[in-house]
C-alpha cells in the first residue's frame, strides 16, 4: 500500500464523502423514478438529474482513483457508463478509500470521515 501525506488523505476523505453522497442521491432518484409513472414531465426531471449526477460522479470517481494512487484511474470511468456497474464501482472505490483512511489512522463513518476530521487533515 502506498504512503499518503495528510493533504492526500484530506483529498481521499473529501472525495469519498462526495462519492457516498452521489451513491445515496442516485439511489433516491431510482426509488423516486419507480414511483413516478404517470407524469412525463416529472420523469424528464428525474432522468435529467440522474444524468447530471452521473457526470459529476465520473469526475469524482476519477479523482478519487487518482488520489488513491491507482495505476490506471481512467479504467474506473468505463464502469460508470453502465447503471448497475456504476453502483458497484461507487461502492468498491468508497470501500477502498475507507480501508486506506483507516489504515492511516483516520476515523471513518458511513458517509466518510467527519468534517472536523477533514479540517484537521487539511491543516
Amino acid at each position: 500500500m502506498p504512503e499518503f501525506t495528510k493533504q492526500e488523505l484530506f483529498e481521499i476523505g473529501k472525495r469519498q464523502r462526495r462519492i457516498n453522497l452521489i451513491f445515496l442521491s442516485l439511489l433516491i432518484l431510482v426509488l423516486v423514478s419507480l414511483n413516478i409513472r404517470t407524469s412525463y414531465c416529472n420523469m424528464v426531471i428525474v432522468v435529467s438529474a440522474q444524468i447530471i449526477i452521473g457526470i459529476f460522479a465520473i469526475f469524482q470517481v476519477f479523482y478519487l482513483a487518482k488520489a488513491l494512487k491507482y495505476p490506471r484511474p481512467w479504467l474506473w470511468i468505463i464502469g460508470m457508463f453502465v447503471p448497475v456497474i456504476k453502483a458497484i464501482c461507487l461502492l468498491a472505490i468508497s470501500h477502498n478509500a475507507t480501508k486506506t483512511l483507516k489504515a492511516n489512522g483516520v476515523k471513518v463513518g458511513i458517509m466518510g470521515p467527519d468534517k472536523n476530521i477533514l479540517s484537521n487533515l487539511s491543516k
